[in-house]
């Protein structure tokens, strides 16, 4: 009995403790390429598009963020549903106000997604106009 605990314990480890990794987000995008927002303010909004052009404040303050926030990343296999959705070839950030989730291909064209907490609204500058 006492080595089936063991042996539980040791299986059920891993699903209880959360290990969280350095991510550098910013690496992975295309400096010299645009990035394509869609969003929704709400559940019974259709989705809006807008191009963040490269240069602006608003893609300047993105990589800033991911820059700022590269700790507490945990990795997830799952799919999310979202608000705010930014895509760039093999970049892709999706928001929805307290958490937020980066995937991309690593240098070995491995498909790589992470989530991370974050404060209600950080993100929401990608949605306001200052």
């Amino acid at each position: 009995m006492n080595k089936k605990i063991h042996i539980l314990t040791y299986l059920l480890l891993p699903i209880f403790t959360s290990c969280t990794e350095q991510i550098d987000g910013a690496k992975y995008l295309d400096k010299n390429k645009n990035l394509k927002l869609t969003y929704r303010h709400d559940h019974n909004d259709l989705d809006k598009e807008e191009i963040i052009t490269i240069n602006s404040a608003k893609y300047k303050r993105l990589i800033y963020w991911l820059e700022k926030n590269q700790d507490n990343w945990t990795s997830s296999p799952a799919s999310y549903v979202v608000d705010i959705g930014l895509t760039q070839d093999i970049f892709r950030l999706l928001y929805n106000h307290n958490f937020v989730v980066i995937g991309y291909k690593d240098e070995n064209g491995q498909e790589q997604q992470y989530t991370r907490d974050t404060k209600d609204g950080e993100l929401d500058f990608l949605i306001n106009d200052n």
